[in-house]
């Protein structure tokens, strides 16, 4: 069997067996639907929140419907927060990883499975994702209609909405914002997953004057909020990490408080399921040469889904702060409503 070299474009000489042994690997790479798989997940959040407590974006609410009623406990929202949370993240992370397998396992004599298998966490994936976001969009688009637009499908492109550059622009703002956010989120998510170290309970900080002056209190944060204990490297005015007596490097622990929005981050979750989806079915017709229908989407952008009405994201607080005395958290609390 004759494969052709991405390269130069001429045809080379592959072993039968190398062929087989590809084939299987692709077959056991693209049989795992993973959109219906997070799209399965989201129904299981939906029942347990309560279908009518749920309010997503018309966009996307339309792709789900899973009527399903049982009595929950008292805490069940906040157990609903912390897996809006895992479950968003894990999509995101599930997409970015099967799009940097696709393109290091492509070519004739590619594999994705093992270049996925090979995808370890860590500071290399970290930057590779960093890398990606920062493209500029011409580079990005490139990539991007590798793995989604292939040159086939654009000069097949009906002269009706979507356009093709709006089309184009979906996937670079979804890609950058989900690369972005498992960046952004990743500690959170390390200690949902290893040990589920992560409070969500509602949370409230608002501040006023030092003085006690009577104003308004300004609100940081109101509602849904993630809490864990991270810490970071201590460092001089010149960035240089500090050491103590022992040679040991000096770190700062703190609670750390993330506001979210749980309802966004199932919309989030629908919309990764879809690119999933869409990769996929891409990767069946190119890999396995197998056609699958694809739904093309331009609509919502990541800012359409967006709700939260707090300004405050992630709130910093020293370990050691806390708790304190009676007397001296009674006159702490006094200038400050927090819960």
């Amino acid at each position: 069997m004759d494969g052709a070299d991405p390269d130069t474009g001429t045809q080379q000489a592959t072993d039968p067996r190398a062929d087989a042994l590809r084939t299987r690997l692709n077959d056991a790479l693209l049989e795992v639907e993973n959109g219906e798989y997070f799209r399965s997940r989201v129904h299981g959040w939906i029942a347990y929140r309560d279908d009518a407590d749920v309010q997503l974006p018309e966009s996307v609410s339309s792709r789900l419907t899973s009527p399903f009623n049982f009595a929950r406990p008292e805490n069940a929202a906040d157990v609903s927060t912390l897996d809006a949370f895992v479950l968003a993240y894990h999509a995101a992370e599930s997409l970015c990883r099967q799009i940097l397998a696709l393109i290091d396992g492509s070519g004739p004599t590619g594999l994705p499975l093992i270049a996925l298998s090979e995808l370890k966490a860590g500071p290399a994936f970290n930057d590779r994702l960093s890398r990606l976001a920062d493209l500029p969009d011409a580079d990005l688009s490139q990539l991007l209609d590798y793995l989604f637009l292939p040159t086939e499908i654009q000069e097949a492109w009906p002269d009706e909405p979507p356009t093709m550059s709006s089309v184009q622009q979906y996937l670079r703002l979804w890609v950058r914002a989900l690369a972005r956010y498992i960046a952004e989120w990743r500690n959170p998510y390390n200690a949902a997953k290893h040990g589920l170290a992560v409070g969500a309970r509602p949370t409230q900080f608002s501040f006023v004057t030092e003085d006690g002056t009577p104003q308004q209190a300004l609100r940081l944060m109101d509602g849904p909020t993630l809490r864990t204990v991270e810490h970071e490297q201590v460092r001089d005015s010149q960035g240089v990490p500090v050491k103590g007596p022992d040679g040991k490097r000096v770190v700062r622990w703190s609670w750390v408080y993330r506001a979210v929005d749980p309802e966004e981050l199932i919309a989030q979750a629908i919309v990764t399921a879809d690119l999933l989806d869409w990769l996929r079915n891409i990767a069946v017709t190119r890999l396995l040469g197998r056609p699958v229908p694809v739904t093309y989407r331009s609509e919502p952008k990541p800012l359409d889904i967006q709700r939260r009405t707090t300004p405050g994201i992630r709130f910093r607080l020293d370990l050691a702060a806390l708790p304190l005395p009676p007397e001296e958290a009674d006159a702490l609390l006094s200038g400050m409503d927090a819960e």
